[in-house]
């Protein structure tokens, strides 16, 4: 009788099923998993349940054909399924697409952001517009008022749809330039020796020699420019970027304290140590004949900065 109690009061341990059950089980499991995710890829994930209906199209306000054209390829979508290459597909014809991306906004959004290229410059014998990085953007169009022009010696080379040599020298620095200051900008050319030259609104000359660091350099005819002072030059060398120099100056003092000024402002945002400028030299200019009219352009001063 005591054994009988002790075994109704001992608790029971169910037991666990053998591996061949619990391998049966875990097979049925994967087989419902995988028709779950067959299911997804192949049917839920492109249904009209998710499709897109809402595009946003950011950054192509400047090019109605491309926006509209992402604007259509969008809707062709669904937020469980953006194909990201479809859409650069729609627009690969289109030189002025630098890049793009996109992201869903679920259930029933779709925004693409768009990187376009600008037209920096017209290449008048070519008939072209080109971007900063040299792609050619439009054949045979007239040129823009508000596109500088480039004046390049012998051919641009348009191989691959991209322009070459001095003709990408020269729209590598047209590229780089702030957008304030594109819009005063005449034309741009390259001399074998000052390297590439910016004329800008007025006849103001910006002489950046190589297109290297045409940002920083940029920046440093920004704040020479921006000086109160600084006028009557005929040119602006800024081909060392901290140490820009004025030329054919009329007015030596005002304008060159000027240059100074802005030279070590420019140095020290770029954490570059400006040392204290000498005092200018002036250079007078050669005694002419009394009957022969001076040249304006042989009468100036070149400001050094150290």
């Amino acid at each position: 009788m005591s054994g009988l109690v002790r075994s109704l009061s001992r608790p029971r341990v169910p037991s666990l099923p053998g591996w061949p059950t619990l391998r049966r089980r875990l097979i049925v499991l994967c087989l419902v998993l995988a028709a779950l995710a067959a299911g997804y890829l192949l049917w839920l994930r492109d249904s009209s349940l998710v499709a897109v209906e809402n595009v946003t199209v950011n950054g192509a306000e400047q090019n109605p054909e491309v926006e509209n054209t992402l604007h259509a390829a969008g809707l062709e979508q669904t937020t469980l399924h953006v194909d990201v290459a479809e859409l650069r597909k729609a627009v690969a014809g289109d030189p002025a697409v630098r890049s793009l991306s996109a992201r869903p906004d679920f259930p029933r959004g779709l925004t693409i952001e768009v990187d376009l290229r600008a037209p920096v410059g017209y290449l008048k014998d070519a008939g072209v517009f080109v971007a900063g990085d040299g792609v050619v953007l439009d054949d045979g169009a007239a040129r823009r008022a508000s596109v500088p022009a480039i004046g390049v010696e012998g051919p641009a080379g348009l191989g691959g749809g991209e322009v070459q040599g001095e003709a990408l020298e020269a729209a590598r620095v047209l590229g780089a330039a702030p957008t304030p200051l594109l819009a005063t900008i005449e034309r741009a050319s390259v001399d074998p020796e000052l390297g590439v030259l910016v004329e800008l609104q007025g006849g103001l000359e910006l002489r950046f020699g190589d297109p290297g660091e045409a940002d920083l350099k940029w920046r440093a005819a920004a704040a020479v420019l921006a000086q109160p002072s600084f006028e009557g030059a005929a040119y602006l060398d800024l081909s060392v970027p901290d140490r820009p120099v004025a030329g054919g100056v009329e007015e030596a003092s005002e304008t060159t304290e000027g240059v100074e000024s802005a030279a070590a402002e420019t140095a020290t945002e770029e954490g570059v140590a400006a040392a204290e400028p000498p005092v200018p030299e002036v250079v007078e200019p050669a005694p002419v004949a009394p009957e022969v009219a001076p040249d304006p352009a042989a009468s100036g001063t070149v400001a050094p900065l150290e």
